[in-house]
């Protein structure tokens, strides 16, 4: 009986969002962005990843990421200045395992190439937080603020928007410096090359993108990984990039001019495949993202607010925090899909070892095919 309850709660939740959300769009763009404001930190999204499997006493994965749109990789929110200005993991879903496959994949930092200065986000004024659907992060100095927001375009790709604002009185030249590199422990003083002997991540690199090839592994209860699985880093400002010995570290160098008084944007795309398939069918949703970036964050800002809308509609206040949670994890827990699983679905847990999957009495969405 409490299953049942749970599957029919689960179901109307599920109702609410999915076909009511399309027609109150433009009424929750209007009267509810602001009210998505007042749900801030719903879930703890901050984390430091140090190896593959950073389990908890229960063995599972103890950060919880942001996930959206049934994507296959998730990320968090820094909680050490040392991290600040990335968005630490990813973790990845490797078909069946969640693992982080990095402690920060993607960190930017800036220098004035005139005076040298080095803008030490550390010691900057900053905010750090999850909203329905995104990460963000703000960074104020006195004479720049930064600010980076996550969100999720696609089943495969998320895109961040790091927003420069100039508030002197001068043109500025700045050096903007891009690095991450994989993790190497697997778990405990267990590398992963000791694990998984195979190991070796090709890693290749050009203008605007960093993509890591990983080898094929097929380790029941560990990682499950095709050929040609890979991580993919693509910039909407050319770079120049180079890469450690053994090419699992990289560091990718721009310089820009952000004109007095004004912003400067950068848009980055980071997107996970399980095959080559894949990536070759994403490569054109990345193009356009990547010139198109602030219309797709206020399309994904619209969608939540959409179901801010009509999930609280008649909830009561005492509740509203609650039935948020309920959203942000069901939709976390979406799976688009992928291999033999042939449709959407919404599986058990993320971080939960071995709930990755579809069964019939947890997944619900498969009753509504």
């Amino acid at each position: 009986m409490k299953k049942l309850n749970t599957l029919v709660i689960f179901l109307w939740l599920i109702s609410v969002i999915c076909f009511n959300s399309a027609k109150s769009w433009s009424k929750a763009v209007a009267e509810n962005m602001l009210s998505a404001d007042n749900f801030i930190n719903i879930i703890d999204r901050t984390g430091t990843p140090k190896q593959f499997k950073e389990y908890d006493n229960y063995h599972n994965q103890k950060f919880n990421p942001l996930f959206d749109l049934g994507a296959w990789h998730g990320f968090l929110l820094p909680e050490q200045p040392e991290d600040y200005a990335s968005f630490t993991g990813p973790m990845v879903i490797a078909q069946e395992y969640s693992l982080f496959i990095a402690k920060k994949l993607d960190q930017v930092s800036i220098e004035d190439v005139i005076s040298k200065r080095k803008y030490l986000f550390s010691e900057a004024k900053n905010e750090r937080f999850s909203k329905m659907g995104s990460l963000i992060q703000r960074y104020a100095f006195d004479d720049l603020t930064i600010d980076l927001t996550l969100i999720f375009i696609s089943n495969r790709t998320a895109l961040i928007k790091t927003n420069i604002f100039n508030k002197a009185t001068i043109d500025k030249k700045l050096k903007l410096t891009w690095q991450g590199e994989l993790l190497k422990q697997w778990q405990g003083q267990k590398t992963i090359k000791q694990v998984f002997s195979n190991w070796e991540v090709h890693t290749e690199i050009d203008s605007d993108a960093i993509v890591f090839h990983f080898p094929k592994v097929r380790d029941t209860w560990n990682l499950m990984l095709d050929e040609q699985a890979q991580y993919k880093i693509q910039r909407s400002v050319p770079t120049k990039t180079r890469l450690n010995i053994n090419r699992t570290a990289y560091e990718s160098l721009a310089n820009i001019t952000v004109q007095a008084n004004h912003n400067y944007e950068i848009y980055s795309t980071q997107s996970f495949f399980h095959n080559q398939q894949e990536a070759l069918k994403e490569q054109t949703k990345i193009v356009m993202a990547l010139v198109n970036g602030n219309n797709l964050i206020k399309q994904g800002q619209a969608r939540w607010s959409s179901y801010l809308t009509q999930a609280l509609a008649n909830i009561d206040k005492s509740r509203q925090r609650l039935a948020v949670k309920s959203i942000e994890t069901l939709m976390g827990n979406w799976r688009s899909a992928a291999g033999e699983i042939k449709h959407d679905i919404v599986s058990p847990s993320v971080t939960a070892r071995w709930f990755n999957g579809a069964w019939a009495w947890d997944s619900g969405s498969m009753l509504m095919h």
